[in-house]
């Protein structure tokens, strides 16, 4: 009986034996299922108030630092997977999500409880509150990323919590205090922490694949030692954010209204040094950049000219004037539905239809309409019908930027005004291509195909116009999901 009105946590990880076995038992898991347990253990600890403040906050450090690895093992494989289907990739992100917020409420829910609780454990925790800020900062910076995974969007308020917390340690006098984050890593700041998830926001990710937002931000751990960050505007200060608010950070255009939370940054020698490792990458990767995974050299060199592109003083310009419009077009999204659009009108009806924002010469930006099983991401091929008009258009998305689960903001390149499916014979093969270059007055042409119908010897005929032609493949230009471009030499028989 007198059990029944113990004061004492029955959790599993209240006991510091039981909480040692889990965490080695969880360490030895695959890392999927160890990210869903570890967050089904963060959420009911959270939701314990029989374990004491000091108690959870030694469980939260040994869990973090226990399911470090496979966090990012489990971050690392997911972007650079290509999922069955877009219900197991939904799975697949809520797991990795779900760990990092499930972290974050347990952190700032220690924030949260400390000014209420004993001095005693007030007092005991004063040393902990540096590492403590870098945690909750370092672990809302990893809930963006994520977010970002999925290309948004991220929660209204989030800019506003990452801001609160950052302000917290600078009122505390712990926002400048070097802590080691985790084990066998540099030393690091909440500061720090904080300018991490800033840079990371500025960077552009919208027009990056998942593979590459994650070496994006690795790249960035490496290089944001030398940037720049402070209350005061410096000469080469590019950025601004005021943590106060719910504003994202913004390019430094016109001096912002001064407030208490207004902070200045810039890459500093960042940008050189991303320039210089990028003419390193283009002969070989250094030994010395830890990248957590073998990338293929091209893509460092890429991702490195992405961000030293945002974060140079002068942002990347247009190449043509946009203006705003108002209407509808129908889109195909995918070489096979493109494809059977344009050779049978009849296929068009199962086009989408979605709302063009504005146009140029090179592209356009639209509002897309998602699906539950939509798989519309960067690079994925569109074949386009403007409201009224007869002809399609051939693009491909550039920028993804999730504005809901049933609408997205995209940025269309144009391919080509007049595409043509045709069907070739590629080594005795029928094969179903998209020609986005006429063959009457081009000595090479870009085809679309299928990504498996690549073969770097054999050559694509078919007649046309009453001749025979042949195409000689002669480089591939750029792939994507289900499809690639190849360059091809054309020559017409006689």
């Amino acid at each position: 009986m007198l059990g029944l009105f113990s004061a004492k946590s029955d959790h599993p990880l209240a006991d510091a034996k039981e909480a040692k076995r889990l965490f080695v038992d969880l360490s030895g898991k695959d890392a999927a299922a160890a990210l869903d347990d570890a967050a089904i253990l963060l959420e009911s600890l959270h939701r314990d108030h029989l374990v004491g403040l000091d108690r959870r906050w030694e469980i939260l450090q040994q869990m973090d630092v226990a399911l470090l690895a496979a966090a990012q093992r489990f971050s690392r494989d997911y972007a650079a997977a290509a999922h069955a289907t877009r219900s197991e990739e939904v799975r697949q992100w809520r797991l990795g999500a779900d760990y990092w917020q499930q972290l974050v409420s347990s952190y700032l829910g220690c924030l949260a409880e400390l000014p209420s609780t004993s001095a005693k454990v007030r007092d005991a925790m004063k040393s902990e509150l540096p590492l403590l800020y870098a945690r909750a900062l370092n672990a809302l910076a990893a809930t963006l990323k994520w977010q970002q995974f999925r290309y948004g969007p991220n929660p209204g308020d989030f800019w506003q919590i990452l801001g609160k917390t950052y302000l917290e340690a600078v009122a505390a006098k712990v926002a400048q205090r070097a802590v080691v984050l985790y084990p066998n890593l540099p030393a690091t700041t909440a500061e720090r922490e904080y300018l991490k998830a800033l840079a990371f926001h500025a960077s552009s990710m919208d027009s990056l694949l998942p593979q590459e937002i994650e070496l994006a931000e690795r790249l960035l751990d490496h290089l944001l030692p030398q940037f720049q960050f402070g209350e005061q505007e410096r000469p080469d200060s590019v950025y601004w954010v005021d943590a106060a608010t719910t504003q994202p950070p913004t390019r430094l255009a016109v001096k912002p209204p001064s407030a208490p939370g207004l902070r200045y940054f810039s890459p500093g020698m960042a940008l050189d040094a991303a320039y210089a490792l990028k003419k390193q990458a283009e002969l070989a990767i250094p030994p010395s950049l830890h990248l957590g995974s073998n990338y293929p050299g091209s893509m460092v060199v890429d991702v490195l000219d992405h961000l030293a592109s945002y974060w140079s003083p002068i942002p990347p310009q247009r190449s043509h004037v946009r203006h705003k419009v108002k209407s509808r077009m129908a889109v195909a999204p995918s070489l096979a539905l493109s494809y059977r659009c344009l050779a049978s009108k009849q296929d068009a009806q199962a086009a989408e239809a979605w709302l063009v924002e504005d146009v140029s010469q090179g592209g356009m930006r639209a509002t897309a309409t998602l699906t539950k099983d939509s798989r519309l991401g960067i690079n994925t091929l569109l074949l386009m019908q403007p409201e009224g008009g007869s002809n399609w258009l051939l693009g491909v998305v550039r920028r993804f930027a999730r504005e809901s689960e049933t609408a997205a903001s995209v940025g269309i390149e144009t391919l080509a005004k007049q595409p043509r499916a045709l069907c070739v014979d590629s080594g005795g093969i029928q094969t179903e291509v998209i020609l986005i270059d006429p063959w009457q007055t081009s000595a090479q042409v870009r085809v679309a195909l299928p990504a498996t119908a690549w073969e770097d010897n054999i050559a694509m005929t078919f007649t046309d116009e009453g001749k025979a032609v042949k195409l000689f493949p002669d480089g591939q230009v750029q792939s994507g999901p289900d499809y690639l471009i190849g360059r091809y030499r054309v020559r017409v028989a006689e």
